[in-house]
Order: structure tokens, then sequence, then C-alpha cells
């Protein structure tokens, strides 16, 4: 489930209608530090689930922060995490599929919900 900053995020940003997607939900800065190991995360964010239908060990995730992180070497910010080992994966939006004429690639998982 989404938050209302969230939802409203998604929309102004993306536009993207958060309470029709499952692969999106809301968690607090906790669940990221348990999560993706990372202690340093002070906020909250968007989770992307991919594969939500399969079984927890075959799910990826990612997460989208509300208050992005500093890369020390390079001073970029850091927007995106996903857990420490995991494969990266190609994300197809709810209730799409590959079976169509048209396949559009883009950056980043946002941006590939938008896109339809």
């Amino acid at each position: 489930m989404l938050t209302q900053a969230h939802l409203t995020h998604l929309e102004q940003h993306y536009g993207i209608d958060g309470t029709k997607c499952s692969q999106l939900s809301s968690v607090t800065a906790e669940e990221i530090r348990e999560r993706f190991g990372r202690p340093d995360v002070e906020g909250g964010g968007i989770l992307l689930t991919f594969n939500p239908q399969a079984p927890l060990a075959e799910r990826i995730f990612r997460v989208r922060l509300d208050q992005p992180l500093v890369d020390a070497k390079s001073g970029r910010k850091i927007r995106y995490l996903s857990p420490p080992c995991q494969k990266n994966a190609l994300l197809i939006p709810d209730g799409k599929t590959l079976d169509g004429d048209r396949l559009i690639i883009t950056e980043g998982e946002m941006k590939a919900s938008a896109a339809f």
C-alpha cells in the first residue's frame, strides 16, 4: 500500500496512478535498513517488487529513497537501492506482457511504469 505522499509523488513526477500498481508500496526507513542492509538510510521510500506473484525467494526488490543518500567519493545522489548481491532484472509493469508488437526500453523502473 502506498502512502498519500507517495501516491501524489508518483502522479506529479511520473504520471503514474499508484492505486493501480501492485508492484509499488511504501516502506519505512527501518524496513529499508533491515531489508537492504543500509544503516545510513534516514527516510522511507517506494518499494518496487519485481515478479510480485512469485515465491518470496524469487522476487527482486528495489527502493526509491525519499531522502537520497550521497556517494562519499563522487558526491552524486543515490536515489535507488537494491539488496546486496541481488541480480538485475527486467521490470514488466502490471498487466503487461512481452507478447505485443511494441517494446519500450527505459532507463529506470519508474519510467517503465510510466511508459504504459
